[in-house]
């Protein structure tokens, strides 16, 4: 309730078959508290017990991730036989990097009314035979999140383009896109809610101790999410260290020396 600057790291949570239950749960404690922010969730296994996933029936609200919160990071998590991630009114300004969305009812849901949860970046994420992997309420001048960093976007296994030029990124985009019943026209719309404009041919390799954002066995031109690591410390050999600790050893007793004979 109300949480900021807070890690969940490395757990392992079931939830049991219809329970209604939500394996990580962030919300303000009182509709006037703020809502939660600077949140880690890493290195988390979230899995449900749904028998009829991934086909599209009435399912339980198990939620592996719910809540209103911003300027939080999920990363490296897997959320498999659930509703995987649902931001809830004010989640915005969130970084999903590195998940695995795998045979769930919803991989990412998003809910709100006069508020929307928007400006998310969501990439490097497997969502791998889900049911749904997006949805997103309908609502007119929907603001954006963004499915790619703009070079690297997220693998999709219901993707159908192609990759002519062998590069492990998709020639066009994924489009997602949700359709919804229009009742003054009495006829169903499809508006387009989003696009992953690198979508990759492969899934990324998430591992859940290491976080190892690379895709598996990539030609020489294909993108990388590793992150970035900083150069290690100059050393110097063993050899070299030793002369020139005794060349300053040597020049320290000299100087010692000549000021005894003054």
């Amino acid at each position: 309730m109300s949480s900021f600057k807070i890690t969940i790291i490395g757990n392992n949570m079931t939830l049991s078959n219809w329970s209604f239950a939500t394996g990580i749960h962030l919300l303000p404690s009182n509709p006037d508290a703020s809502y939660p922010f600077n949140i880690c969730i890493k290195e988390n296994l979230i899995v449900g017990n749904s028998n009829q996933v991934p086909i599209s029936s009435p399912q339980p609200d198990e939620y592996g991730i719910w809540g209103g919160f911003s300027n939080s990071i999920m990363t490296g998590n897997c959320l498999t036989r659930i509703n995987g991630i649902a931001l809830y009114c004010v989640g915005s300004n969130n970084l999903i990097v590195g998940n695995n969305f795998e045979r769930n009812n919803e991989g990412i849901f998003f809910s709100g009314y006069s508020q929307i949860s928007a400006n998310n970046t969501i990439y490097g994420n497997n969502f791998n035979h889900n049911s749904e992997n997006v949805v997103v309420p309908f609502i007119r001048d929907l603001p954006a999140n963004f499915w790619d960093n703009g070079k690297v976007g997220n693998y999709w296994s219901d993707y159908k383009g192609i990759d002519a030029d062998g590069d492990g990124i998709g020639d066009s985009p994924y489009i997602i896109e949700n359709t919804y019943t229009d009742y003054e026209q009495n006829s169903e719309v499809t508006v387009e809610e989003g696009r992953d404009n690198y979508p990759s041919m492969t899934t990324f390799d998430v591992d859940l101790v290491n976080v190892k954002l690379t895709q598996p066995a990539p030609s020489p031109s294909a993108p990388s999410i590793e992150p970035k690591t900083e150069e290690p410390f100059p050393t110097l050999s063993a050899t070299v260290a030793s002369i020139v600790i005794t060349a300053a050893v040597g020049v320290s007793l000299q100087v010692y020396f000549k000021k005894r004979k003054r």
